[in-house]
């Protein structure tokens, strides 16, 4: 995979550090929260893709993913797995017209 970053980092060596010093730095520019809702999403749904993704799906994904082309997030399925979803008790039910 060839995914340039800033600072000339390779994307194996980009760790938490490297995060939190990402956030500290978008934080100089504005409020915290925006920042943490425009990063979380990439922080906590790339690594699952990595892990657990075919290398194609990687290939594919990841890049745009990190160049701000393509957004990510985490579905938890099974809200009683823990996390701060543990308590989460959801139902579904089709639509009256039942397409969705």
């Amino acid at each position: 995979m060839n995914v340039n970053l800033p600072c000339n980092i390779f994307h194996k060596d980009f760790d938490y550090f490297h995060e939190l010093v990402v956030h500290d730095e978008f934080v100089n520019i504005g409020c915290f929260q925006y920042v943490s809702g425009l990063i979380a999403g990439y922080s906590i749904g790339i690594p699952p893709l990595v892990h657990f993704g075919t290398p194609l799906q990687i290939e594919r994904l990841v890049p745009p993913i990190v160049r701000g082309e393509k957004k990510i997030c985490l579905a938890i399925s099974e809200p009683y797995a823990g996390s701060d979803v543990g308590n989460i008790i959801t139902t579904a039910v089709k639509s009256p017209c039942g397409k969705f």
